[in-house]
């Protein structure tokens, strides 16, 4: 869906009133200021209006110099250093006299006189050189893909190609492609659209912007995986089609915020939500977020929720800071000590490292009241505003409708084309706010043994990808390269190894880890003296060099073994055994030794002797078993009973008479 847009009219007119240029107008009676007549006085009508949008921002300066008077509060000590930067090209002698007034009148801190709480986002780098071909010098869009993991960008206006080119680009670890040929679906031919990713879908959003038949766009298109798709007329109530539209990332919420812009009526000061495929308007409960000419907006996380600033229509010179949270427009200006730059059609973005809002480029209010193209560099965090152009080095220079996002790998703000202003020259360049990386190195193991091999491993946060890598091993061999190497110390001492990360943006840091290298692991294993069957044999080793801790494993030749460091083993018979010791120790080096133990049977038991020693013994105590014995018989034997007598009968008669006869007894005594 397209509505015709403001066709280069100066406010008052009476709607269908001619254009100075002759086109009809469609807006109505509104006056807007001098600086936003000047504007839409200046909005082409024809397909060549890129080089007319020059002229009517040049225009810009013109009519708003006398009128618009900027403020800036005061809040560093007077006397307080400031830094002198060095000019650089495409930096005059008057820009880098104005940043260093607004830092003098304490808009930010000086590198000499940092304020605390400042974020160190890093330095400017201009990536043209390295990044090669990309797309053609245009102002356009850009938004990360974190669901593709790349910086999208489409279209734009490009006098080099027909002023509105249709293609497709993605830019990954430092190389554009061109994803056209490749690609889906594609939108319109499209100048001045809004891009964002939205959480809640997984997508990238585009709305709005204008085409080459002048008018307003508003079809709302989806990006994921090489397609585009088309979601007008499927995503409910549709927001009224604008250029210039402030469309955001609100990573709390999970949604996309639209906000600002140019409508047929004049400036927006709507507000829609995008989510889960539909658009919401919430105006008229979120709020007016005022009238900011081509604000300036951003994901906040920090702040939960997104950050819009600029300067106020009706009160040029005066600028505002708003954050949107839980569906509510917060009006931050009256609580800040130091106010957001008067800044139109600026860029900006979060660098979750530093939790800050980084804006830049586009026309700015100076001190002065003058409306200059700078190249100045601001910072949104802890909830204030500080001036850090001293500190970053040279951001694009004096650049309008740049395609800007933030790669939140990379931990980096990129930047592609833009105008020139007021020599109006389109651009493609490649710039990147970028910090260098946070390194850290390890090493395992980190105590080890000379001749043993450590694996090193370098890893970091931030830092412009892709990052190279370059090890130092501290021992005089030659560097090696990656993010994991492998190497052996030779000799033992304490090393140093570093590891250098240098980013895409030439950035270098380094992180160190030390690694303790002990002698190489040399064992000597023993057995006591004289080993005998059947009786302990203790075994020991000595160690010199290796490292703690030491394991050990025996092996005795008769299938038994051992883990303790000094063992004993009984063999039960003689023989010669092959010992075996493996030792390991807490680097991972081991060392085998064997040794050959003898072992030799029990001594032969000594022949008894009955003069001496045990024979002697034996023989007595034999003597004395003998005597008992026969003590005990001997007592047995006398108390042994008498039996009855037994009288004999005489022996019979015998035929043979005795030789000797008995002689008669006595005679039997007298009565």
């Amino acid at each position: 869906m397209a509505v015709p847009r403001a066709g280069g009219v100066s406010y008052p007119l009476t709607k269908g009133a001619a254009s100075p240029d002759g086109g009809a107008s469609t807006v109505g009676t509104r006056d807007e200021g001098p600086v936003f007549k000047t504007r839409l006085r200046f909005r082409p009508m024809h397909p060549a209006h890129p080089m007319a949008r020059a002229l009517f921002v040049v225009a810009i300066l013109l009519a708003s110099a006398p009128a618009v008077v900027a403020t800036f509060h005061a809040g560093a000590a007077p006397g307080s250093p400031v830094s002198q930067p060095a000019a650089g090209p495409g930096r005059s002698v008057e820009q880098l006299g104005w940043a260093r007034s607004t830092l003098a009148e304490g808009a930010g801190p000086s590198a000499s006189h940092p304020l605390g709480g400042v974020p160190s986002i890093g330095t400017w780098t201009n990536l043209s050189s390295r990044v090669g071909a990309g797309p053609s010098a245009r102002f356009t869009f850009m938004a990360w893909d974190p669901s593709d993991g790349y910086v999208l960008l489409y279209g734009g206006l490009s006098c080099s190609q027909n002023c509105y080119p249709r293609d497709t680009w993605s830019f990954e670890n430092g190389v554009w492609t061109n994803l056209t040929p490749s690609v889906t679906g594609t939108p319109p031919p499209l100048g001045d659209a809004g891009l964002a990713y939205d959480p809640s879908t997984g997508k990238v959003i585009l709305f709005g912007g204008d085409n080459p038949s002048n008018l307003y766009e508003a079809q709302t298109w989806a990006y994921s995986a090489k397609t585009w798709t088309n979601l007008t007329g499927a995503t409910g109530a549709t927001p009224p089609g604008r250029e210039s539209p402030t469309l955001l990332t609100d990573s709390t919420d999970g949604e996309v915020v639209l906000t600002g812009g140019i409508l047929i009526s004049g400036s927006a000061t709507d507000t829609w939500v995008f989510q889960h495929g539909t658009w919401t308007n919430k105006t008229s409960t979120a709020g007016v977020p005022g009238h900011l000419f081509y604000p300036t907006g951003s994901d906040d996380p920090a702040d939960h929720g997104v950050l819009l600033f600029g300067a106020q229509s009706g009160s040029a010179g005066h600028s505002a800071t708003l954050v949107y949270s839980s569906g509510l427009w917060h009006n931050l200006t009256a609580s800040l000590s130091v106010p957001a730059p008067d800044m139109l059609f600026g860029s900006a973005g979060y660098l979750a490292s530093d939790r800050a809002v980084v804006a830049f480029g586009g026309d700015i209010f100076n001190s002065t009241g003058s409306l200059k193209f700078f190249d100045a560099t601001w910072a949104f965090a802890g909830g204030g505003w500080s001036n850090l152009t001293d500190l970053v080095g040279a951001p694009p220079v004096a650049d309008v409708f740049m395609g800007v996002t933030v790669d939140p790998g990379a931990g980096a703000l990129l930047v592609f084309g833009g105008w020139r202003l007021p020599s109006a020259v389109q651009l493609s360049s490649t710039f990147a706010l970028s910090s260098a990386a946070l390194v850290s190195a390890t090493a395992s193991p980190t105590a080890t043994d000379a001749g043993q091999a450590v694996t090193l491993k370098a890893t970091w946060t931030g830092g412009l990808t892709p990052n190279a890598v370059s090890w130092d091993f501290a021992d005089g061999s030659p560097n090696a390269t990656g993010t994991s190497v492998t190497h052996t110390y030779s000799s033992a001492g304490r090393f140093i190894a570093a590891a250098t990360v240098t980013s895409f943006a030439g950035a270098v840091s380094t992180g160190e880890v030390t690694i303790d290298v002990n002698p190489a692991l040399s064992i000597s294993p023993n057995a006591s003296a004289h080993p005998t069957a059947g009786t302990p044999t203790s075994f020991a080793v000595t160690l010199v060099g290796g490292t703690a801790p030491f394991t050990y494993a025996w092996s005795f030749g008769d299938a038994s073994t051992s883990s303790l460091g000094n063992p004993s083993h009984v063999y039960a018979s003689s023989g010669t055994y092959s010992v075996a010791l493996r030792v390991t120790d807490g680097a991972g080096a081991n060392v085998t030794k064997t040794l050959a133990v003898v072992v030799v049977g029990p001594p032969a038991a000594p022949a008894a002797s009955l003069t001496s020693g045990l024979g002697l013994a034996l023989l007595l105590g034999l003597i004395l078993l003998v005597i008992v014995v026969l003590a005990l018989v001997g007592l047995l034997m006398a108390r042994k009973p008498k039996g009855p007598t037994t009288i004999m009968a005489p022996p019979a008669a015998s035929s043979t008479p005795a030789s000797d006869p008995m002689p008669p007894g006595p005679p039997p005594s007298a009565g």
